[in-house]
């Protein structure tokens, strides 16, 4: 192998290692974003699936009367079980 195949391979593989490092970035900012997306999707459904244990919880506390709960940042009414069985 001479000196001007030796430049051209060297250049060769310079191109095809910045081009695969180009694509590579690509590539794992597609994942990165996906796993993020993904990361805070299952951050808001664990938020909400707690807060409906909690709510479910204080409804089922609740006697006589209505009585105020609270999910996430509103403040719910919720009747009790007695007051249900004498509407209907």
């Amino acid at each position: 192998m001479g000196l001007d195949a030796a430049v051209r391979l060297a250049a060769i593989v310079a191109v095809v290692f910045l081009l695969s490092g180009i694509v590579g970035a690509i590539v794992i900012r597609k994942v990165i974003g996906k796993v993020i997306s993904l990361g805070m999707c299952a951050l808001i459904a664990l938020l909400f699936w707690s807060q409906r244990a909690n709510i479910k919880s204080c409804a089922a506390n609740a006697t006589v009367g209505d009585t105020t709960c609270h999910f996430l940042w509103f403040d719910v009414q919720v009747p009790s079980p007695a007051d249900e069985l004498t509407r209907s």
